[in-house]
């Protein structure tokens, strides 16, 4: 017998195989822990705390849309309303707006630029009338017109015309003598001919590159000395949003100095973290005297659009600029129409019924950048439909056996309700009704009728709003 003692009593290694067993159970379970090792380190790796990030700075996001223009004795300054930072996340709020002025003599050989082109705008409106010719809407459009808007060419008013204007009389434009298109088309002559003859000179730079040139952006370090003229928080900073831009006036002295300047604008946004934004774009302006603004502004409500006229401003103006905004609203934005200096009459067809609308109107010197004479006169208007459907035509009443049938043409209000039908026993009785509610078709048949008597019949056209017709009549003898 063997003296192993790790020998089984039957002769087997059992000991043995089990320290085995043991062993390689140890090395599968060190193998598992390393792969699990392998997974799991660069996992806590993960977690491991690391130099703390700094904060993201609130800075108000740089704009590079300000504005400038001049209206009246101010220039008004008006930018997109910062709702980002500069890091693209949303602006917490806004504290204020500072805005910067510097300022330079215009030099003596640019002095010409101050002057209102009245050529080159009145070459420009002709061409773009030229190529609109022929082209319905655009035709208008091209005439200084938003879509919408329509010129009114019975009341175009030229200089002539000024005294039949003041003594309140429309027929005043045809007895002034020359008519506004004549004038318009006289200048339009002596424009072309002074465009042509600037076309033929090879002289320098053309009044628009000039201009741009004239109103270039300061360099970065003048920038930096410009005043501060003025800071825009707390109430006035609500009360300068207007939609969803920033709108600043700026006054201007008045009378404004006799040597010009170039006025370069800038601002710069402050978060309500107390963090600064860089300068905007520059904004130039050459403050000019502003014209006198146009009277006699009138706005009358008509069935197919308000109607707004004013009295012809002739002393050295570009055109107009009519404005329109709703009542509910505190400001003016951009035009909606841009008449030239030969129209004082417009149809705005884009009003909608049941709106309350506020106009206004100025005299234009310049475009770019605008200068344009102060608002003087206001109109509203209270666009209720009290405007009544068309008149029904082509009224017949046709005498059959035992019945009368009524038809007519229907009306074409876009807001037609229907049709009320009213009908006459003889020549002295009253009108009885056909009915309560507007019928929608164009056809009514009598079945209540004696034969030999005489009958007349009324139609009238009721709109949504219930503002009716006149009555159209036709009478016939039933049988």
């Amino acid at each position: 017998m063997s003296s192993d003692p790790s020998s089984d009593p039957r002769g087997g290694r059992r000991p043995r195989r089990a320290a085995l067993d043991a062993c390689l159970a140890a090395l599968l379970t060190a193998g598992l822990a390393a792969s699990l090792a392998a997974v799991l380190l660069p996992l806590a790796a993960c977690g491991k705390k690391g130099e703390p990030l700094p904060p993201l700075r609130s800075i108000p996001q740089t704009t590079d849309k300000l504005v400038v223009s001049q209206r009246g004795h101010e220039l008004i300054l008006q930018l997109p309303y910062p709702t980002t930072t500069s890091a693209g996340q949303a602006l917490e709020g806004l504290e204020r707006v500072e805005v910067y002025r510097l300022e330079r003599p215009v030099p003596e050989s640019d002095r010409d630029l101050l002057e209102p082109d009245l050529a080159g705008e009145a070459a420009l409106a002709g061409a773009a009338a030229t190529e609109g010719e022929g082209e319905g809407e655009s035709a208008r459009e091209a005439g200084g017109t938003a879509p919408g808007m329509e010129a009114e060419p019975e009341v175009e008013i030229g200089p002539e015309t000024e005294a039949g204007m003041e003594a309140g009389s429309e027929s005043g434009t045809a007895a002034g003598g020359e008519t506004g298109a004549a004038a318009a088309g006289e200048m339009g002559a002596e424009a072309r001919a002074e465009a042509e003859a600037a076309a033929a000179k090879p002289s320098g730079p053309d009044r628009a590159t000039r201009l741009r040139q004239l109103l270039a952006p300061r360099s970065e370090p003048e920038l930096r000395g410009a005043e501060l003229v003025t800071t825009v928080a707390a109430d006035d900073l609500t009360a300068a949003v207007v939609g969803g831009d920033l709108v600043i006036h700026l006054p201007l002295a008045d009378p404004l100095p006799a040597e010009p300047q170039v006025v370069h604008l800038a601002v710069r946004t402050v978060g309500s973290s107390g963090e600064q934004s860089a300068f905007s774009n520059q904004a130039a302006i050459v403050p000019l005297p502003p014209p006198p603004p146009p009277r006699g502004l009138d706005a009358e409500a008509r069935s197919e659009g308000i109607r707004v006229s004013w009295e012809p401003q002739t002393q050295g103006i570009v055109g107009y600029n009519l404005y329109r905004r709703e009542a509910t609203l505190r400001a003016f934005e951009n035009p909606v129409a841009v008449p030239t200096p030969d129209r004082t009459s417009y149809l705005d067809r884009t009003a909608k019924l049941g709106g309350t609308y506020v106009y206004a109107v100025t005299a234009v010197v310049q475009r770019q950048p605008l200068v344009e004479s102060a608002v003087a006169q206001v109109q509203e208007v209270d666009y209720r439909d009290r405007f009544a459907p068309p008149v029904p035509q082509n009224l017949v009443a046709l005498a059959e056996e035992g019945r009368v049938r009524v038809v007519w043409e229907g009306s074409e209000a876009d807001d037609l309700a229907g049709y009320l039908v009213s009908r006459r026993s003889g020549p002295d009785g009253d009108f009885e009704p056909l009915g309560e509610e507007p019928r929608t078709d164009t056809e009514y048949v009598d079945t209540q009728v004696e034969p030999g008597t005489r009958y007349t019949y009324r139609v009238v056209a009721v709109d949504t709003s219930g503002n009716r017709s006149e009555a159209a009549e036709a009478t016939t003898e039933a049988r």
